[in-house]
């Protein structure tokens, strides 16, 4: 039954795609949403690629003004892994750079990373004002660390450069010269933000701006984090600077990290904030077990307490692959 299911969705699809490539009415329905990648997951049907090329570019040839057509022929140019020509068609799509973000983050959770990096890097070459393509392909980048073969010779080499520019740091955003969601990840662990928050303080820092967590928490904490595929056993190098004022109750640890073993999650910080401290540069370094997963998260501070923590310059590094 399961099968057969699986048969109709499949000839749904295909019927689909036959009938939008010969229907330049509805031209771009499914090239604008997740049916054309839920499609083309198939390996096999990567065999319509070239008809599909050929109806858009006869769409384009009958009407130049057929956004439509160039969004399509764009998606056709990131599933050939042709970055160059994708980036022309959205251009002359005028393609919405959030939706070309959104569907490189669908794309890149089904698994396929080089094509998801055309979308993401695409979004930041069309507007280089918008930061959002360059810091998600920053994130895929961290989350194939551990295993960078699943990547092309080229984007292997992307990520490898992406680092070195930022002199070994896997942090994105370190100095929170970008606002928050650029990079980090849930910013808020507790129900209301009115009793404690974390945000960017565009008058503190060395230099500012800096990372805020304000407020206080009962029995949970707050906090924000960038999770990091640590290779197992490797030994990291985790700092920063930081200041706490105001403090109250507070029992905040600092350069936390947490990480996985065995399907357990298992966290250490090498530091705890208990009272007032001007800015000050804290470091520390620890080798994760032999068995753990490539998933670590990096916490500046998880604020537990009363008071105010402020956080800036921070860096992750490897010193040892282990």
């Amino acid at each position: 039954m399961r099968y057969q299911a699986h048969l109709l969705f499949s000839l749904i699809l295909v019927l689909t795609f036959v009938f939008v490539l010969h229907s330049s009415s509805i031209y771009g329905r499914i090239w604008s949403n997740f049916g054309w990648h839920a499609f083309m997951a198939s390996k096999s049907n990567h065999a319509l690629l070239p008809e599909a090329h050929s109806q858009l570019s006869r769409a384009v040839e009958l009407d130049a003004t057929n956004q439509s057509a160039y969004r399509g022929l764009g998606m056709v140019s990131a599933e050939r892994l042709d970055e160059a020509g994708a980036q022309n068609f959205w251009r002359l799509a005028n393609m919405d750079v959030r939706r070309l973000n959104r569907m490189g983050q669908q794309i890149r959770d089904q698994g396929h990373f080089d094509i998801a990096f055309i979308y993401f890097r695409s979004a930041a070459a069309l507007d280089t004002s918008a930061e959002e393509g360059r810091f998600l392909a920053g994130k895929l980048c961290q989350a194939i660390l551990a295993n960078p073969r699943v990547l092309s010779i080229e984007n292997q080499q992307y990520c490898v450069s992406l680092f070195e520019a930022q002199n070994g740091n896997l942090l994105l955003n370190g100095h929170f010269d970008y606002p928050l969601n650029l990079g980090w990840n849930g910013a808020l662990f507790f129900t209301d933000p009115e009793f404690a928050r974390a945000e960017v303080d565009s008058t503190m820092g060395v230099p500012p701006p800096s990372l805020q967590l304000r407020g206080f928490t009962e029995g949970r904490h707050a906090g924000v984090y960038q999770r990091i595929a640590i290779p197992p056993g490797a030994t990291i190098h985790f700092s920063g600077y930081f200041r706490v004022a105001l403090a109250n109750g507070l029992e905040t640890p600092l350069l936390y990290v947490e990480w996985r073993d065995g399907g357990k999650v298992h966290g250490t910080s090498f530091y705890k904030a208990t009272e007032n401290m001007d800015w000050t540069y804290l470091e520390g370094a620890m080798t994760l077990p032999s068995t753990s997963e490539p998933w670590v998260n990096f916490y500046p501070a998880l604020l537990i307490g009363r008071g105010i923590v402020w956080s800036d310059n921070l860096s992750v590094e490897i010193i040892d692959q282990g």
